[in-house]
């Protein structure tokens, strides 16, 4: 005998968007396809279990409420195509037929608008309980005890999303380290680093995982294990949850002793004033004018004499262009009159929304790259500090 259940718009919309969030959150949970179905008491249990051997670990969880005789029953099935089969029938409500072999999505109103999807073995009982206790068990036991609860709102949303996507440019890095009164991310190219009020994101240090970046306008409640190895995202609004375990970051922050050596010493260096605005406008006219070996980084050049304005360059085989750009000169202790220097302004556009209405002071300096102090230029706006890379022609 088939069980039967009726999903309604609603919750069809739920399930919907779940099936969304499962595929964004690949890239930091890799989902096994076979999802768990467990239907209780008129309420539809979906659990999308974490591929550990995709490099993750995890789970998935939504509740659906539902119309059913049936008071209970469960089935596996490939939640994408059990997803699909219920947006082509069109119909307000969905009815599911769990028979032997597979799920029917039929509309209550067409006899003939129906789609049939094959359901895969059935889970073993103790795998079943062990599949709807993996989170409230994780979340109430040690692993969770002390842990690191961090504060979701607009505000917060954006810095990581912002330092998230910095560390896209190399990919060398998939995390951002927050702190009580930081966020900072670092690559090859760049260190950012963000004062933010204390404990306004979180009380402790922990790295942020910057694919969960791709889910985070969903997520209002996020928690992390004391020693960082386990993040629990809730999307209160939705009803889903998600426990997963990080991959390995990629990428040791450099020191906070260490930055001084990278970017211009105080004694050795040209220094400037100019708006935000002027700086990304700048920088934006540049936007589809670079060729493909420099389109990664949108390098450009920097000429600076110590007057009003400064010059901002690009050139290759087939366009040359440049734009000049208003500036308050401040110092020059580089005993050099005229200084050129190649930098990647992809992170300036990436951050433009924390240096537009801002006053920036640029911060450059004439030592080779391979000298200490001559490796990073400085952009410092408001609470950021933004190292970027000196390039080579």
């Amino acid at each position: 005998m088939s069980t039967v259940m009726t999903i309604d718009k609603d919750q069809k919309k739920r399930l919907e968007v779940f099936s969304d969030v499962c595929k964004k959150a690949e890239s930091f949970c890799p989902i096994n396809s076979l999802t768990l179905f467990r239907l209780k008491d008129d309420v539809l249990g979906v659990y999308a279990l974490g591929n550990a051997q995709g490099g993750g670990n995890g789970i998935a969880e939504i509740k659906l409420d539902v119309k059913s005789k049936a008071p209970e029953d469960d089935f596996v099935v490939d939640l994408q195509k059990l997803v699909s089969a219920i947006k082509k029938v069109r119909n307000d409500e969905v009815v599911l037929k769990v028979e032997k072999s597979k799920v029917v999505v039929e509309n209550p109103v067409k006899t003939k608008n129906f789609v049939s999807v094959v359901t895969h073995p059935r889970r073993k009982s103790d795998e079943i309980s062990e599949t709807e206790t993996m989170i409230d068990s994780a979340l109430s036991g040690p692993v969770f005890s002390g842990g690191i609860r961090v504060k979701m709102n607009d505000v917060n949303r954006k810095i990581l999303e912002s330092f998230s996507e910095l560390t896209r440019v190399l990919d060398v890095n998939d995390s951002v380290e927050v702190s009580s009164d930081a966020v900072r991310a670092a690559d090859y190219l760049f260190i950012a680093k963000m004062e933010i009020d204390p404990d306004s994101i979180s009380d402790r240090t922990f790295l942020f995982n910057r694919n969960v970046s791709t889910v985070l306008k969903q997520v209002d409640d996020m928690t992390v294990s004391a020693d960082g190895k386990y993040h629990f995202l809730k999307m209160g609004p939705l009803g889903i949850r998600i426990l997963f375990q990080p991959k390995t970051p990629r990428w040791d922050f450099p020191k906070e002793e260490d930055v001084p050596d990278l970017c211009p010493a105080d004694d050795h260096r040209y220094v400037m004033n100019l708006k935000g605005a002027d700086l990304i406008s700048s920088v934006d006219q540049f936007s589809g004018m670079f060729d493909a070996q420099s389109c990664k980084y949108q390098q450009v050049k920097l000429d600076v004499s110590g007057g009003a304005t400064f010059d901002v360059h690009f050139e290759d085989l087939a366009t040359e262009m440049n734009e000049q750009v208003d500036c308050e000169f401040v110092e020059n202790s580089t005993g050099l009159k005229d200084i050129s220097i190649i930098v990647p302004t992809v992170h300036l556009t990436k951050m433009r929304d924390y240096l537009v209405d801002e006053k920036v002071g640029v911060f450059l300096n004439g030592k080779p790259i391979d000298e200490t102090n001559g490796t990073a230029v400085l952009f410092r706006a408001g609470k950021l500090d933004l190292h970027v890379a000196k390039l080579l022609e």
